[in-house]
């Protein structure tokens, strides 16, 4: 059996497979971060003074060996004009999927420091600092930076970790906003209940899957040809203008690995533009249907003026044979 996308939103996607790692006891992959901090962005909290970045994209960052390769990655972010900037890592080391744990890294513009949350004491202090490391130019960080470790609530088992990081993204998100919470970094641990976080996380995905199906966005018509052509051009476009000229370059395996990265998100754009071209395709059919119900009222509003004219004629008429007929008497 295919392991279908059941939701596309903006530039994140979920599988089948995904869904099934949203009940305990399951870890939460990048897949279900990503979407996550997509609608934070884009549906609850819509600040540009905060900056999400997607673990895929981190992961690929943490591991450049040279600042010119995470700035290049990063450049379309504009994480330096950011205030918050939420950076969730694991402890994976190589370029592939996998880690046994994730943690959250921010960055507070403000206090010019990066906070580390980590539910497990100890763990992920190295793939803290190379994160911090490979983020810090494009974030603006000055060097030194200090990394400052938050008082968090520890997790209860092996694999609540990624609720943990979503949890405390919202949190700190929501505090920001509102001012509270401030001098502690806009976080209070008292307010954490993953298990309460787990069940909110899976109405909010639940509440998608009604919209952003892949069945509410798929057309049968042209445009759906025209989105497939589009993927093509763009493809060849990447191949052409981004792999062959960094060819000389030691970065071209991560170069790769980040193509793919980017062709999901210009496939996710293009379904997403696709569903915004039929709603609006439907609207000007409802438009035409409009425009004609209104030319048939200015028709019968004329023909009414018409008659409106012939009884005024014949009112006149009957006033001068009455008045002529008085005459007479």
């Amino acid at each position: 059996m295919t392991d279908s996308i059941v939701i596309s939103y903006h530039d994140s996607v979920l599988r089948q497979s995904d869904l099934a790692l949203l009940s305990a006891p399951n870890w939460l992959n990048d897949q279900i971060i990503s979407f996550f901090y997509e609608y934070l962005s884009n549906e609850e909290i819509n600040d540009p003074r905060i900056g999400y970045v997607d673990p895929s994209l981190v992961q690929l960052v943490k591991l450049c060996a040279e600042p010119f390769e995470a700035d290049a990655m990063l450049q379309s972010l504009n994480l330096s004009a950011k205030e918050i900037v939420l950076i969730p890592i694991n402890d994976e080391e190589s370029g592939n999927a996998g880690g046994t744990h994730w943690s959250l890294l921010v960055w507070f513009r403000q206090t010019e420091k990066f906070v580390h949350f980590n539910s497990i004491s100890n763990s992920n202090v190295k793939a803290a600092k190379r994160s911090a490391n490979s983020f810090a130019t494009s974030i603006g960080a000055k060097v030194p930076f200090k990394i400052v470790d938050a008082d968090v609530v520890a997790q209860k088992n092996t694999y609540d970790c990624g609720l943990h990081v979503l949890s405390i993204s919202h949190q700190i998100c929501i505090n920001f906003l509102t001012g509270a919470r401030k001098e502690s970094f806009y976080f209070d641990k008292k307010a954490v209940h993953i298990s309460h976080f787990r069940e909110r996380l899976q109405k909010i995905v639940g509440r998608m899957l009604k919209t952003y199906h892949p069945s509410q966005v798929e057309s049968t018509s042209p445009l759906q040809k025209a989105g497939h052509a589009f993927n093509q051009r763009a493809r060849q476009y990447i191949h052409e203008t981004v792999l062959v000229p960094v060819g000389e370059f030691e970065v071209l395996n991560k170069m790769n690995e980040a193509t793919g990265f980017q062709i999901g998100k210009i496939e996710n754009e293009v379904a997403s533009i696709s569903a915004r071209l039929v709603q609006m395709s439907a609207r000007d059919n409802e438009i035409d249907v409009l425009l004609g119900n209104l030319s048939q009222l200015i028709i019968d509003l004329e023909q009414m003026n018409s008659n409106v004219s012939k009884i005024d004629s014949y009112t006149k008429k009957l006033e001068e044979a009455i008045k002529s007929h008085l005459k007479t008497l």
